[in-house]
């Protein structure tokens, strides 16, 4: 039998994502940089050169209080780079770091977001999400690209929360190359079996690795789970945290894809005209103590 090529290069080193399970307040812009800094540092200190935190971290997720309070929506430039001062403490983190976000843009519209933030570097956004979530689609404007964040060798799918529903998003990052996808969330308390059913199948159906970073607490009438996890090429749990807030740092190991696709043929079985998705790729500098490793 004849081994198929494989769907574009594999790094040569580990990454170490770490994955910040934290509670937000909605409407305390400058109090959730603040959790999202120690979290970061945190999984810097642990030795990560990622650090991923849920959706709409900085606002909190709450839609009631981020309509009531437009100042807190960030605006973003039309090349996405977003100049508010209260980010400030967060672009000092010793890490690069993917947080989710509510930004306005020049056209006015709003949408939630990922920011990354590198060291020493603007924040910038690199995704909308591009599923919206019921009541999510009175508030944001949805996003029309699939994305793909170059670190280092490494190549991540983004994704968020509602965006991890729908196989095709995680497939079209995984055939433009990605060997990991990553989705902040903000699942409600009981959804987060149906969380982990949707990260392990996405991870086992394109031999990848699958990054949840789910939110705890919240407000009252919408209490996230956390339960946040990391799950290998095969679908299986690499981490996992339970409830409560709780920092989680996990090696992505590209041998673990690689044994994964010599076993498991579908990316390469797919057929010719579902094979090349449009996908804008972005690019950031890998940051943290284990940069040496890329």
């Amino acid at each position: 039998m004849t081994t198929p090529a494989r769907r574009g290069p594999l790094p040569d080193s580990v990454l170490r994502v770490g994955v910040a399970q934290v509670a937000a307040v909605p409407g305390a812009v400058e109090h959730n940089v603040d959790t999202a800094l120690s979290a970061a540092r945190a999984a810097a200190d642990a030795g990560a050169s990622l650090v991923v935190l849920p959706e709409l971290h900085i606002q909190g997720y709450h839609l009631p209080t981020l309509l009531a309070q437009p100042g807190d929506v960030l605006d973003a430039g039309l090349d996405g780079v977003v100049a508010d001062h209260r980010l400030d403490p967060l672009t000092a983190a010793p890490v690069t770091v993917l947080c989710g976000a509510a930004t306005r843009r020049p056209d006015g519209g709003v949408r939630n977001s990922l920011l990354l933030l590198v060291p020493g570097q603007a924040p910038r956004v690199v995704y909308d999400k591009r599923f919206l979530w019921r009541d999510e689609r009175e508030v944001f404007v949805p996003g029309s690209d699939v994305v793909c964040l170059d670190i280092g060798d490494w190549r991540l799918g983004l994704g968020i929360c509602y965006d991890v529903s729908f196989p095709e998003h995680a497939r079209a990052s995984a055939v433009a190359g990605a060997q990991a996808y990553l989705c902040p969330s903000a699942f409600v308390v009981g959804a987060d079996t149906r969380a982990a059913t949707y990260l392990a199948a996405r991870a086992l159906e394109n031999t990848i690795f699958t990054v949840f970073a789910n939110s705890v607490d919240g407000p009252p009438d919408r209490l996230t789970g956390g339960r946040s996890a990391v799950f290998g090429p095969q679908g299986a749990v690499l981490s996992r945290a339970d409830s409560a807030a709780a920092t989680l740092v996990t090696d992505l190991d590209p041998d673990a894809v690689r044994r994964a696709r010599d076993l498991l043929w579908m990316l390469d079985d797919l057929p010719a005209d579902q094979a090349r998705p449009v996908v804008r790729t972005e690019a950031a500098t890998l940051t943290g103590r284990e940069s040496d490793r890329a």
